[in-house]
């Protein structure tokens, strides 16, 4: 749903980035030239004084990284020009050389008979004229941002800043570079030798002040005038990497919310806490993942270190101290973030995201060309490295390809340690498909997500010592050939430990279930996922023996009651009496599902228990209960203000669209309504029972069907409703309905039927097609609202509930949507009006909506689940 601009702005900024990273150093991109000062006579003589000009320019590139002269032919004054280049101050002679050269050529093409011209490079600039322009300042340029990615930190800025003063003073190249030890960037300004001090400062000043009104939060600008030139970038562009082994490689992401302000002191002393905890654990085996915090004010994350490192539980711990410092500068006050720091990875949450694929990524192309047969060995290596990196419990494998005598390819492969091999195997394959397509024939480049990294150099970047020791615990593959020289994995022997405990689970749970019990559950699917097994005595005193003081409300399920563990906890126990025959599939759906789910609106599990005829569900608890009880209750609730209503209406988008397209599974909920999302103490949504849900491995495009239909009238999809046909796009009319009901606080069911009659989608629709979408809205918002984004939310309501599946949004475009005010929206068709006689709400099961045969006992309902 991206506008035409959008893709030509995306087009521009792209093109000179790929240029950039298929060029070698000496030669890179041309980002601009200029022509100006008219043109002059091909009998002036001025060119042949250029000539000569460009000549001895060549000459002293070779020995210098800055050169001013003039040149003059035929003895005439009036055909002086005057000329002078700069390289980068740490580009080596050799590099300046090549780099000036080009320069030339393309000048001469470019700027043909100009009396006056400036060609910029990535790593030179070339200047001339035939007026005399040495020493004096140009503060007026070009500017180049990376328009996509912007940082919460004010540190680039600090350091440049930094840079503007000291540069100035450093003749003769007034050139100054920085990495910042505690938060890496990196950074230069350098101004022309025949600049003063005095000039060179009021150059680079007004360039940082440029700078400061316009980009300080984007992660990479440039700014070059004729004279002097500022640049800062999240990734290396100066020194001798990548023929060493630097650490700078860096990658941070934050969330886009912010900690709410009643919890910023709290979440962050919770953050320090964890990231203190981190640096201490993660050394001992390379990875930790831990939880701390009380109540709504957990904080989640893992620290993992490189591979090669275990033999360095010193070096790990620096590294994750230092990234633990950056992360919190770069993200301050935010939810979640992470930060690939070199040899190690730190990463947090206020939801529990262990296990979880995080796909969100970063690839980085280094510099110099290599053959394609060289490319496509690289990538073969890469591959074949995976079954080696996905069955060694520390999910990391490294390798060497000598490609000839002089060149070897080095690759390494690693995993966070939370996820299955199927996961990480997935992630892997992801990033190499990515990086190689993006880096193609480039020599150097690396793979960074939120769950697992792939690296490629031409030079030994890991610790090949550590590694030779680790390739003793495998076969070496490929000894003796000619094109393999060494294969390093890391494979601690402990699979026998896991299945020793998961088995020892198994016969627990075997022996305690009743006669008439819940068949057993498959371990497999929720093992390595933090679903602690309970016992039915721990919970037996946490809800007071589930007394009725304790009793939440209860649904088609069962009874929810609230408990307390005796750490403090508050937990809510779903229970299903063994006795049943109703629940038990859902039941175990949800053990397996809602397990391997982890996003911040989707309610979380905490644990389950499986004990003589009991089974039990434990969640976190929600003192706010539902949004049912605050959209529907008005006696015994505060009505919800319009932030709070478009906070919950966005978050259940952002979770309905983790369950479609981006969780590791993807699942159709099914039942999705107001009593089915809770709120947290921060009024943000989570998405609950998932005993209705299926998974699915078909394209958003396509449909299933189903002869048991399961759900909630007034939110079921008349092609569901009807013929049992379902999708993702069922899941959307859903989300259309409660979308409309937050706006209105009024429940699409027969109370509103008798008094409108009509149900609550056709009533939005006329409302909206006469042009009185205002009365709609609920009154109780009396005015205090945003009226354009009213008007949005009731317009992706409408386009949610259209009876046309192709005519519905996906989850993605709605999310997009919301987060837009720039995005053109189509014209909805009215919706299905299904519904169309209180007698048939009376007794849903005989509506001829629905034929007989589809029919299950108490699976489709009027009733609305308790909160829990």
């Amino acid at each position: 749903m991206w506008r035409k601009e959008d893709w030509s702005l995306l087009i521009l900024y792209l093109i000179p980035c790929l240029i950039f990273f298929s060029a070698p150093r000496t030669c890179a991109v041309d980002y601009t030239s200029d022509c100006s000062g008219g043109n002059y006579s091909r009998s002036s003589g001025i060119g042949e004084s250029l000539t000569l000009l460009f000549s001895s320019l060549s000459s002293l590139s070779s020995s210098s990284n800055f050169a001013n002269t003039t040149a003059t032919a035929r003895a005439n004054a009036d055909t002086t020009v005057y000329g002078l280049f700069m390289c980068q101050g740490d580009l080596p002679r050799s590099d300046c050389y090549n780099c000036i050269n080009s320069a030339i050529l393309d000048i001469n093409r470019s700027c043909s008979n100009s009396r006056s011209a400036t060609i910029w490079y990535e790593f030179c600039e070339l200047r001339y004229s035939d007026i005399n322009f040495f020493g004096i300042p140009v503060t007026e340029g070009h500017f180049t941002t990376n328009p996509y990615e912007e940082t919460s930190s004010t540190k680039p800025y600090q350091v440049v800043s930094t840079l503007v003063q000291l540069a100035p003073s450093n003749k003769p190249l007034m050139f100054a570079s920085n990495v910042s030890n505690m938060y890496p960037l990196f950074a230069q300004a350098q101004c022309s030798s025949d600049l003063s001090v005095q000039n060179c400062s009021v150059c680079l000043t007004t360039i940082l002040a440029a700078i400061n009104g316009c980009c300080v939060q984007r992660k990479g600008w440039r700014y070059f005038t004729p004279t002097c030139w500022v640049r800062y970038e999240p990734t290396p562009f100066f020194g001798n990497y990548p023929n060493a082994t630097s650490p700078y490689i860096v990658r941070s992401q934050c969330a886009s919310y912010d900690i709410l302000s009643g919890e910023v002191s709290s979440k962050q002393d919770s953050l320090r806490s964890l990231l203190s905890d981190l640096q201490s654990n993660a050394p001992a085996t390379g990875f930790y993942k831990t939880s701390v915090g009380e109540n709504s004010l957990w904080m989640f994350g893992l620290a993992l270190c490189r591979g090669d490192l275990a033999a360095d539980s010193r070096e790990c711990s620096e590294c994750l101290g230092t990234a633990g410092a950056a992360i919190v500068d770069e993200c301050p006050n935010k939810t979640e973030g992470f930060m690939w720091y070199g040899q190690c990875f730190v990463k947090y949450s206020d939801q529990n995201f262990f296990g979880t694929l995080d796909n969100s990524n970063y690839t980085y192309c280094s510099r110099g060309l290599v053959s394609q047969e060289i490319d496509q060995t690289t990538s073969a290596k890469a591959l074949s490295l995976i079954p080696l990196a996905i069955n060694n419990s520390w999910l990391f494998a490294a390798g060497k390809v000598a490609i000839n005598d002089t060149l070897s390819s080095y690759l390494l492969l690693q995993c966070t340690r939370d996820l299955t091999s199927q996961s990480c195997q997935s992630c892997l394959e992801i990033g190499i498909s990515q990086v190689t397509d993006a880096c193609n024939q480039i020599k150097g480049w690396q793979y960074l997500s939120g769950s697992c990294t792939v690296r490629y150099e031409t030079f030994p970047f890991y610790n090949e010592t550590a590694a030779a020791r680790i390739l003793e615990l495998q076969p070496e593959e490929g000894r003796g050939s000619s094109n393999v020289n060494t294969i390093a994995i890391a494979l601690p022997i402990v699979g026998a430990a896991v299945l020793g405990v998961l088995l020892c689970c198994a016969w627990c749970i075997w022996r305690r279930r009743g006669s008439k019990g819940l068949e057993p559950i498959d371990l497999e699917t929720v093992q390595d996922r933090d679903l602690t097994f309970m016992d039915l005595d721990t919970i037996q005193v946490a809800t007071n023996n589930f007394s009725n003081e304790n009793k939440l409300g209860e649904g088609g399920f069962g009874p929810v009651y609230k408990g307390v563990l005796v750490d403090g906890k508050e937990i809510a126990v779903k229970r299903l009496s063994g006795k049943s025959s109703q629940g038990i599939s859902e039941f175990k759906n949800e053990v397996k599902l809602i397990a391997q789910l982890q996003h911040k609106n989707l309610v979380r599990i905490l644990g389950c228990c499986v004990e003589e005829e009991e089974k039990l569900l434990i969640y976190e608890y929600h003192p706010n209960r539902s949004l049912d009880a605050f959209l529907f209750d008005r006696k015994n609730h505060e009505p919800l203000n319009w932030k709070s209503r478009f906070l919950v209406i966005s978050g259940i988008a952002k979770g309905l669209l983790y369950l479609h397209e981006d969780s590791l599974l993807k699942v159709i909920h099914r039942d999705l309504k107001a009593s089915n999302v809770l709120l947290d103490k921060g009024m943000n949504p989570k998405i609950s029972d998932f005993g209705m849900a299926k998974i699915y491995n078909l394209d958003e495009s396509e449909v299933d069907n189903t002869h048991r239909i399961v759900g909630t009238f007034g939110y079921m999809a008349p092609e569901y409703a009807m013929n049992g046909i379902f999708s993702v796009k069922s899941d959307v009319f859903s989300y259309g309905v409660l979308l409309l009901e937050i706006i209105s606080g009024k429940r699409n069911g027969r109370a509103y039927v008798e008094q409108h009659g009509q149900n609550l989608l056709m009533h939005a629709w006329e409302l909206w097609s006469a042009n009185k979408a205002f009365e709609f809205i609920d009154s109780l918002l009396a005015n205090r609202y945003e009226a354009d984004q009213v008007l949005k939310c009731i317009h992706i309501g409408l386009l949610c509930v259209q009876e046309n599946i192709e005519e519905r949004p996906t989850m993605s475009e709605v999310v997009l949507v919301l987060r837009s005010d720039h995005i053109t929206l189509p014209q909805p068709t009215q919706p299905p009006n299904f519904i169309k006689k209180s007698s048939q709400l009376e007794n849903p099961h005989s509506s001829p909506m629905i034929p007989s045969s589809l029919h299950s006992i108490n699976e489709v309902t009027e009733s609305d689940a308790i909160p829990r």
